[in-house]
Parts: structure tokens; C-alpha cells; sequence
């Protein structure tokens, strides 16, 4: 389970039984499978991913960009592992930025960011989803240590007077899923204080 996801369970989120959530950036479902697996309090998880096999990010194991045959194959075998899950998860093929529209302000518990790390595209995604997002929610993502990422969530952060978390560690002598732990970070949606006065 990532980091982010754990420090809002922790502050608030096992005080709601129906949680809303949504994951940018998909690939196999390993982390949304891992949300799935360590709370029943889940009432819906949106898994938004193109799957579109011509993004640099959606690369095989030996690093090859998928064809559009491998990419849909791709998408269907991931799918599949969350059919157990029926009525609780969506699978959404859709621009994220666009698919952030479709909601109504307010309406996420928890977002996780881990689609596009250029930097246009983190920074749309952040400013897409953060309004998305309930106050006392999370909105988190992974992959801070590439400088296109941490640069967009560091200026949003700071233009919107907003506290960043972030969990990074050096690679070295870390296994995949060790590391797949760090590189995190997340902004928690506290209540404008100042805006009352």
C-alpha cells in the first residue's frame, strides 16, 4: 500500500464506510489492488487510464513501447483482475484531466496521481483533481523524484499556500516493491481557517 494511502487512513478515512477514490494511472492495478485488498470501507474505485500504447510511460518490461494490439490485450488482462470486484470498480479509458470534469467538486475521499510525470501533464492533473477532492480528503501521487513531478506538485503547493508530503528514499539496495513505497506524496485538504474571518 503506498504511503499516502495509509496516512489517510489513518487520519480519517476509516471513519467513512463508503469511500470514493480514484487512481490516475493504472498499468497492471497493483496499487489499486493493494487499496482494494486492505479496507472494506471502499464503495467505488475509478481506475482512469488511456492505456494508449504510443505514451513513452507505457513501456513493456524490456522497455518497449506497446503496439496498439499489446496495449489493448494489456488493458483487458488488467481488467480482468478486478472482476471479483463487480460494481465496485470502473475502469475509465479517458484523458484525466478531462475525465475530472465529470465529477462533481468534492466528491473524492482520496485521488492518486501516477498517470503521465512530464510536466504539463502532472500539473493538469493536480490542478484537475485537487477541486475533486473533499476537504479532510488526500489528494496523493508517486514518482516525486523525477524533477517534472516534484516541480509541478511543489509549485501548486506553493501558489495555493498548501503543505506538501513527500516520501523519497535513494534506489540503491531497495527491491521493487520497497521502492514502490517511497517516491510519494500528498496534500491533505484542510478546511480554509482564514477564509472565515
Amino acid at each position: 500500500m503506498r504511503t499516502s494511502f495509509f496516512v489517510y487512513m489513518s487520519i480519517a478515512g476509516q471513519k467513512h464506510k463508503k469511500l470514493n477514490i480514484a487512481e490516475i494511472g493504472v498499468y497492471k492495478g497493483d496499487n489499486a489492488m493493494s487499496m482494494l485488498t486492505s479496507t472494506d470501507n471502499i464503495d467505488k474505485l475509478y481506475l482512469i487510464d488511456t492505456y494508449e500504447p504510443y505514451y513513452k510511460w507505457f513501456t513493456d518490461e524490456n522497455g518497449a513501447v506497446f503496439s496498439p494490439e499489446k496495449a489493448e490485450m494489456f488493458f483487458e488482462t488488467t481488467k480482468k483482475r478486478f472482476e471479483i470486484y463487480n460494481g465496485k470498480v470502473s475502469f475509465i479509458r479517458k484523458d484525466s484531466s478531462l475525465t475530472a470534469q465529470d465529477f462533481p467538486d468534492e466528491y473524492f475521499h482520496y485521488v492518486y496521481i501516477d498517470g503521465g510525470h512530464d510536466y504539463d501533464i502532472v500539473k493538469k492533473d493536480i490542478n484537475a483533481w485537487y477541486p475533486k477532492v473533499k476537504e479532510l480528503g488526500v489528494l496523493g501521487g508517486h514518482d516525486s523524484v523525477y524533477p517534472d513531478v516534484s516541480t509541478a506538485i511543489i509549485e501548486f503547493a506553493t501558489v495555493n499556500k498548501l503543505t506538501v508530503h513527500f516520501v523519497n528514499a535513494i534506489r540503491n539496495g531497495l527491491t521493487y516493491p520497497e521502492v514502490n513505497n517511497f517516491e510519494d506524496w500528498w496534500i491533505l485538504k484542510v478546511p480554509c481557517l482564514t477564509c472565515l474571518t
